[in-house]
C-alpha cells in the first residue's frame, strides 16, 4: 500500500508544480509568454534576464516556496508514511519542469529542488548553497552553480547518515536536473555558456 501513498503525494506535489510563477509573472505582470524570450524557459535565470533582478528574486522565492508547499502538504496528509513529504516535493519538481497546463513546457526545476531540499534538510542544505554561491562567484555561471548543488546534497545526506531511500529519491532529482541541462552542460564544455550579470532590468523588457 505505501507504493500507492508515494504516487499520491508525487501526483500533489506536481499540482503544486504546474502553478507557473515565472509564466504567471510574465503575462499578467508583462504581458509576455516568457517562454518566447531568452532561453525559453519558464524560469527564474530567464526572469532575470529578460525582465530584471526584482521579476527574478520574486520568481526564485515564490518556486522555492512552491516546493516546499509540496512537501508540507503530503506531510499533513500522510504523517505517518515516511518519506512522503519527500515525494511530493518530488512531484512539485516534476510538475514545474513539465506542466500539463501548460503543455509540458515548464523551467528546469532548480528553486523548487531547493526548496524541498530545505524542508528535507536544512542542516545540509545551507551548507551546500553556500558552495554553489561561491562557485557563482567565482565562476558566474548559473547552471554550473545550480548542478553543484543538486549533486552535492545527496551526498551531504549520505555523509550525514540518511537512510538509503531519500538519498535515492534526491539522487534521482540530482539527475533530472541534469537531463533538463544538458544544453547547459554542452555549452559549457565548449565555452559558449552564457555567464551572470548583473543588472536591474534588461532593455526592451515590459510589455509587448
Amino acid at each position: 500500500m505505501e507504493i500507492i501513498f508515494r504516487i499520491a503525494s508525487v501526483l500533489i506535489g506536481y499540482a503544486f508544480g504546474c502553478i507557473q510563477t515565472s509564466y504567471l509573472y510574465g503575462r499578467y505582470k508583462a504581458g509576455i509568454d516568457i517562454r518566447e524570450h531568452g532561453s525559453g524557459s519558464a524560469g527564474m535565470t530567464n526572469v532575470y534576464r529578460t525582465l530584471g533582478y526584482k521579476a527574478g528574486i520574486f520568481v526564485f522565492v515564490c518556486d522555492v516556496l512552491k516546493g516546499a508547499a509540496g512537501f508540507f502538504v503530503c506531510l499533513l496528509i500522510f504523517p505517518s508514511l515516511p518519506y512522503a513529504a519527500l515525494y511530493g516535493g518530488i512531484g512539485v519538481v516534476l510538475g514545474h519542469n513539465f506542466p500539463a497546463v501548460l503543455k509540458f513546457k515548464g523551467g528546469k526545476g532548480i528553486a523548487s529542488t531547493i526548496g524541498v531540499f530545505l524542508c528535507l534538510s536544512w542542516q545540509v542544505t545551507l551548507p551546500v548553497c553556500a558552495v554553489g554561491l561561491a562557485l557563482l562567484f567565482a565562476t558566474r555561471y548559473v547552471s554550473l552553480t545550480s548542478l553543484a548543488i543538486v549533486l552535492l546534497f545527496p551526498i551531504g545526506l549520505l555523509i550525514a547518515g540518511y537512510s538509503p531511500e531519500p538519498v535515492a529519491v534526491c539522487a534521482v532529482a540530482s539527475a533530472m536536473a541534469f537531463i533538463m541541462h544538458r544544453e547547459n552542460i554542452k555549452r559549457l564544455f565548449t565555452g559558449c555558456e552564457r555567464k551572470f550579470e548583473l543588472k536591474k532590468k534588461p532593455p526592451g523588457a515590459g510589455k509587448e
